[in-house]
């Protein structure tokens, strides 16, 4: 019991520490009034496209006020986000739609 006391805890101490750091980003599309939400970090960044469906970013730029994500697959890029983290105004660049505008929020 002990054991499985420490793991327990250990798990709930470290995990705490992985996802300190991250932040959320409501976005909506100002034509179509579609949401997404955005999670990232320093390192990550990930997508919820629908009720639990994750797109998961490989390329992250993150600097004082802009955040650009791009989601690659077979060297193609998927899905690109370019946010202005102090105004909030978005683009989405998406592989085969038409780019978007988008406002986004903390």
């Amino acid at each position: 019991m002990k054991k499985l006391l420490f793991i327990l805890l250990f798990f709930l101490t470290t995990n705490n520490i992985v996802y300190a750091d991250l932040k959320n980003l409501k976005c909506e599309n100002i034509l179509t009034k579609n949401k997404a939400n955005i999670i990232y970090g320093k390192n990550f960044a990930k997508e919820e496209m629908s009720p639990n469906i994750w797109l998961f970013f490989q390329k992250i730029t993150l600097d004082k006020n802009t955040l650009n994500i791009i989601s690659i697959d077979d060297e193609k890029k998927i899905r690109e986000w370019n946010i202005n983290l102090i105004s909030g105004e978005a683009t989405l660049i998406p592989m085969f739609d038409p780019k978007s505008k988008w406002l986004c929020k903390i």
